[in-house]
């Protein structure tokens, strides 16, 4: 490569460079070069967001789902959102067996505000899949 193309492949990297508002942002490796800010921060210059949940959301976590929520709303509205590790921890398909009011309320506010800035919600579980669509309302249109 020459010392040109070596010259437009650093620029390149440096604008694709991206600020990325985490609630966990140790938990992404440190060499990346991408800088990763905690989530509340740098709400006018962030590229996107990324929540990573915790596994089995039950009542106990309530204040943790509203207050993500209420951080991700800060946020302009283009600024895409995504949610990795999404995992229930409901034993059955039966998930209308395990309803927590309060917390489904909570649950529905988090995914209303990730879909107002992206797409979708990807699941990889059935069980998961079912809990957000038959208790939550999320369709999967």
């Amino acid at each position: 490569m020459t010392k040109p193309e070596k010259a437009s492949h650093a620029i390149l990297r440096k604008s694709l460079k991206m600020k990325i508002a985490t609630n966990t942002p140790a938990s992404f490796y440190s060499v990346t070069e991408h800088e990763f800010v905690l989530l509340g921060t740098a709400v006018e210059d962030v590229s996107m967001i990324v929540i990573m949940l915790e596994k089995g959301w039950g009542s106990s976590s309530i204040e943790k789902i509203e207050a993500i929520t209420h951080w991700v709303s800060t946020y302009p509205p283009e600024v895409d959102c995504y949610i990795i590790g999404a995992e229930t921890t409901i034993p059955s398909i039966k998930v209308s067996d395990y309803k927590h009011a309060t917390r489904d309320v909570a649950v529905r506010q988090l995914c209303n505000e990730v879909l107002r800035r992206s797409r979708s919600i990807g699941v990889r579980g059935e069980i998961t899949s079912r809990y957000l669509q038959d208790i939550i309302g999320c369709t999967e249109d």
